[in-house]
């Protein structure tokens, strides 16, 4: 269905990550669709901004920094920290404004307090979810206290929650707000596949049983537990390696953890993983909390089986391993799971089939579509 209303996108950045990938496919999606979409970052990242439908704009909170020199953005920078001391209503005043028809809350903190500000009685306002907030070390960004980040969220039309965990997790730590739905992010099968037919962006090569894990190294994504399987693995003489893509506030610490095991390769981040997972042999996720994990849902559109830790979110991607591994945190079990893909040939190929079928479902996008036609 082909509209034309105006949807403004506040978001931290466009920076490599689950959360900014998923935010540049529902803009494409929508402009698609006869949306006009127009995206405001607070952070002049813009690492994945090639990736924009050309109909997307794109600007910062503070307009006419999008193209600038360093200098310039260091300018912008400044203002921003000045400007963040206002009055949220204010900020909503000059970040966003009257004229749309939709505004949306990509992410908590500053940009889900400003639009729970708006002064546009006209607009529809959607916040997104992307966190286990029971196991987030900040869930209430942007607010105050608790008290005051339920009643933002409260002023929202929709607070759309990535999965059923994240909506759980969302009514414990506060409170039901009345107004919580659970939809998937966007994920674009058609264009995973094509970038994953592109040169690689990595100097490897790719030997024995190959597993790759996407994220950024942060806590949250629990490379130790990745480390602690390789360290088993190789004890045991498995022929594998673990090849990590991603960088972050860990990596001198888990490059230290694994200077002795000889199979773990941390081969630094890019907008590009798909070319590397599409020639690996399996995908493993280590997480101790996702929303939804996007990228465990990319390799299985890829065709990877996929071994991953049973946190926020992923019995809604694998189910009780029908579609792949659901294991607990510990590194045995993990190893053993990783080990029968290496040896029972018939076993992958059938982990492969589900793996490509479940990814394949996951990435339908109708019920975002049918939220919008919706509003």
């Amino acid at each position: 269905m082909m509209n034309n209303k105006h949807i403004v996108i506040l978001n931290h950045g466009l920076h490599i990550s689950g959360v900014s990938r998923a935010l540049v496919n529902l803009a494409n999606l929508l402009a698609a669709h006869g949306y006009r979409i127009t995206i405001k970052l607070a952070s002049a990242q813009f690492d994945l901004a090639d990736e924009l439908d050309p109909r997307v704009q794109l600007s910062l909170f503070l307009p006419g920094f999008v193209n600038s020199s360093g200098f310039r953005l260091r300018i912008y920078g400044k203002l921003m920290q000045m400007v963040s001391w206002l009055p949220r209503k204010l900020q909503w005043f000059l970040f966003v404004g009257f004229g749309h028809d939709v505004e949306i809350a990509f992410n908590r903190g500053m940009s889900v307090a400003i639009v729970s500000h708006s002064m546009s009685a006209k607009s529809i306002k959607i916040a997104w979810v992307h966190s286990d907030f029971m196991q987030d070390c900040n869930p209430r960004a942007g607010f105050n206290c608790d008290a005051d980040a339920v009643a933002g969220y409260s002023r929202y039309n929709r607070v759309v929650c990535v999965s059923q965990h994240v909506k759980s997790s969302f009514i414990q730590h506060f409170e039901d707000t009345g107004n919580l739905i659970v939809c998937h992010n966007v994920i674009d099968c058609c264009k995973i596949r094509r970038m994953s037919a592109e040169p690689f962006v990595f100097d490897v090569k790719i030997k024995h049983f190959s597993i790759v894990a996407v994220g950024r190294l942060t806590k949250a994504k629990n490379y130790e537990l990745l480390i602690e399987v390789a360290r088993l693995m190789e004890a045991a003489e498995e022929a594998c390696s673990f090849y990590i893509i991603g960088d972050g506030e860990l990596k001198q610490i888990l490059l230290h953890k694994a200077s002795d095991v000889l199979s773990v390769k941390f081969l630094g981040s890019t907008s590009n993983p798909y070319p590397l997972m599409a020639s690996a042999d399996a995908y493993l996720s280590t997480s101790i909390f996702e929303g939804l994990s996007t990228t465990v849902i990319e390799a299985m559109i890829l065709g990877l089986p996929v071994v991953v830790t049973d946190c926020c979110g992923m019995r809604e991607i694998v189910g009780d391993s029908q579609w792949g591994q659901l294991c607990s945190f510990n590194p045995e079990q993990i190893a053993s799971s990783l080990s029968r893909l290496i040896a029972d040939h018939n076993y992958y190929e059938q982990q492969k089939r589900k793996s490509l079928q479940r990814g394949e479902w996951l990435a339908t996008n109708e019920q975002i579509l049918s939220l919008f036609t919706q509003l």
